[in-house]
């Protein structure tokens, strides 16, 4: 990973309104300076980057459209050119490397922008945009090679072969002031260069989608919301001035040992797609209509990945995080086959993000994402049975949100076991559900147990053997409490072939205010209850 400020002055021209609408131009003043840095991977790479600047592309022109009434802006493309010392060693190892500019969204990509009023009457410009540039097995007939940061003295590079090497360029551009600098004590100490991974705190991680389509049979507007369990990894690159960049991405439960993706969504993307996170099944209730939702998971888009960077004063990023994804569930597969117009790319989750700190000092993620969606009028919608359709009106949208918040492990002391029972609780579907457990932190001086039955499916999970766990302090812990464990573990379920062994994914979180359990077996798909809080503003990140 490599990212660096850079300095310089832009250039907006906009064009006579016309319809309400007006067409900028983006010019990059003379080109744009970049700070030396530091190319770098957690293990055995460094390579100094020098020199760097990021100038306009020749013959290209970047512009958008920005409509005056409501801020959007639309047909954005910026054309540039990336100098510096790496990319011109990745030239000399491939000499048939590609002579084009970077184009945001290029291909596959993203290219967002937005106008913010300053007080003295300007305005501000922000723009980020993010593309996918895959080098394949060979350029110009020659293997692709990635080169080493050391040269002979005819300034030849060393390198090694590099088949199938992929690049994420991203630009974030911004005429706003930094943010003032929060309390020392609620940021995190981020270490440069390095990969940590978080467990996601279930009862504030969710996506879900407002549902606002006008048609007579549904009777108005309906949210869904599922809540997911999983993890999610982070990177940290080289420290560039008082920012690091950063990489997220979201995985399934820990110990949840899970093949990719065979759903409807891997057989129509171009790549692999990974397991992530795996979502509880809930009830989307409309006034007159209502659909059980199940199979429910989050796919991150390999191809456009969720870069930023972090502001080492405040823990937040510097711009919204975007973090695009596919939604897994009955009813988006059942659009797809009543709507053959549905799109089939990632959503383009995007919102503000931060790092934090708990009450034991330890790393928290918090991110609050959304995207707006227009639905076509004329377009088609699933009835409940998910075969027969019905047609939306115009007027309506969809309004997707990605919701995350994820916490480092806390390290509990010697002897410790977190343990507790519940009987008939009422999940969020409906069903009834008791369980016990008790998990130590060192499983081989004292024996974990859990026990979970499902009185609805009249079965019952009987844990045999743990193969992973987490103890955690929530953001709400009092006096620092050790107040929720996410486990997993292989067990018998009662139904079923005799002798078949599952795995059970669990999260219990006793806080004071808002306690939540989350119990999945088979990865969700033989039985699925959480207490997902009614109200929304208690679920969020």
């Amino acid at each position: 990973m490599y990212d660096s400020h850079l300095q310089g002055s832009l250039r907006l021209r906009f064009t006579p309104p016309q319809g309400g609408r007006t067409r900028f131009l983006i010019s990059l003043e003379g080109g744009l300076a970049a700070d030396d840095g530091m190319l770098a991977a957690p293990w055995l790479f460094r390579w100094p980057v020098l020199q760097g600047r990021v100038e306009e592309a020749p013959g290209f022109v970047s512009s958008g459209v920005l409509d005056l009434a409501s801020g959007e802006v639309s047909e954005l493309a910026v054309h540039v050119r990336y100098l510096n010392s790496a990319l011109f060693a990745l030239t000399r190892v491939n000499p048939h490397f590609p002579d084009q500019p970077i184009s945001f969204p290029g291909q596959y990509g993203s290219a967002w922008a937005r106008f913010d009023p300053r007080p003295d009457g300007l305005l501000d410009f922000t723009f980020y945009g993010t593309t996918f540039l895959p080098l394949g097995a060979e350029l110009g007939g020659e293997m692709v090679r990635w080169a080493l940061p050391f040269a002979d003295g005819a300034g030849g590079f060393a390198s090694m072969p590099a088949r199938g090497m992929v690049m994420h360029p991203h630009l974030h551009l911004s005429t706003r002031e930094p943010e003032r600098p929060a309390g020392a004590d609620t940021v995190p100490a981020l270490p440069a260069n390095t990969i940590e991974e978080l467990t996601l705190f279930t009862r504030n991680s969710a996506f879900g989608d407002k549902f606002t389509l006008e048609a007579a049979e549904l009777g108005g507007e309906a949210t869904g919301r599922s809540h997911v369990m999983g993890r999610l990894e982070v990177q940290l690159g080289e420290r560039f001035g008082d920012s690091v960049p950063v990489l997220v991405s979201l995985a399934p439960p820990g110990g949840l040992m899970l093949p990719a993706s065979e759903s409807p969504l891997a057989a129509d993307f171009p790549g692999r797609l990974q397991p992530g996170p795996v979502g509880h099944d809930e009830i989307l209730r409309f006034p007159l209509r209502k659909y059980f939702l199940d199979s429910v998971t989050f796919l991150d888009d390999p191809f456009d990945i969720s870069l930023g960077a972090v502001d080492l004063h405040t823990g937040r990023l510097l711009t919204e995080l975007l973090h695009r994804g596919f939604i897994g569930q009955n009813l988006f597969y059942a659009l797809v086959r009543v709507e053959p117009r549905t799109p089939r790319s990632s959503f383009f989750f995007r919102g503000p993000a931060l790092f934090t700190t708990g009450p034991g000092g330890e790393t928290a993620f918090r991110l609050n994402a959304a995207v707006r969606i227009p639905y076509p009028p004329g377009f088609n919608f699933p009835e409940p049975d998910l075969a027969t359709r019905l047609v939306v009106g115009a007027g309506s949208v969809l309004d997707p949100y990605l919701w995350v918040r994820a916490l480092a492990p806390a390290d509990p002391p010697p002897g410790f076991v977190r343990s507790g029972k519940k009987k008939d609780l009422l999940a969020s579907t409906g069903d009834r559900f008791s369980y016990r457990y008790s998990i130590p932190a060192d499983p081989t001086r004292q024996t974990a147990s859990f026990e979970y039955t499902n009185h609805t499916q009249g079965a019952t999970f009987r844990l045999h053997s743990l193969i992973w766990t987490g103890f955690f302090r929530s953001l709400e812990a009092a006096g620092g409490e050790i107040d929720t464990v996410t486990f997993a573990g292989f067990g018998s379920w009662s139904k079923g072939p005799a002798g078949r062994v599952l795995t059970a994914t669990v999260q219990i979180a006793d806080t004071a205010e808002h306690p939540y359990i989350s119990i999945q077996i088979g990865g969700g798909l033989v039985s699925n209850v959480n207490t997902k809080p009614v109200d929304p503003h208690i679920a969020l990140p």
